[in-house]
């Protein structure tokens, strides 16, 4: 991840809404294309690693440890209700299904390790 796409990640974690509708207020690609542009790089470059882990191109150990072992579970906390409200919108109910099965295997990895099922975040971008 370069430098821009991590500083892009970063301000959509940090994005602030309480509801789906709110968020379709804020941020729906109708009214902020460029955020669209922005989740929707950041949401299928993670679905597109978790789809290489379940085809077993990849191993689960490298790619934890490439990413730094809470990015895709940090990030599929925060917008699994926006995907799965989107899943409901659009009628796919697998939209995104690789994103969320990588953070499911990372937090499979996490408890494996005796660490928390999900990752600690002193920041407040995790809502739990």
């Amino acid at each position: 991840m370069n430098f821009e796409f991590q500083r892009r990640a970063i301000e959509l974690i940090e994005q602030d809404f309480a509801t789906y509708e709110e968020f379709l207020e804020k941020y729906d690609s109708t009214v902020n294309p460029d955020n669209y542009a922005y989740r929707a790089r950041l949401w299928q470059y993670f679905d597109g690693i978790g789809y290489l882990l379940h085809e077993k191109l990849i191993d689960l150990d490298s790619v934890y440890y490439l990413i730094g072992g809470i990015q895709p579970e940090m990030h599929w906390l925060k917008w699994k209700p926006i995907i799965e409200g989107n899943r409901k919108r659009y009628d796919n109910p697998e939209m995104y299904k690789w994103l969320e099965y990588l953070a499911n295997e990372f937090k499979k990895m996490r408890i494996k390790k005796n660490l928390s099922d999900y990752p600690k975040d002193a920041d407040g971008w995790i809502q739990t």
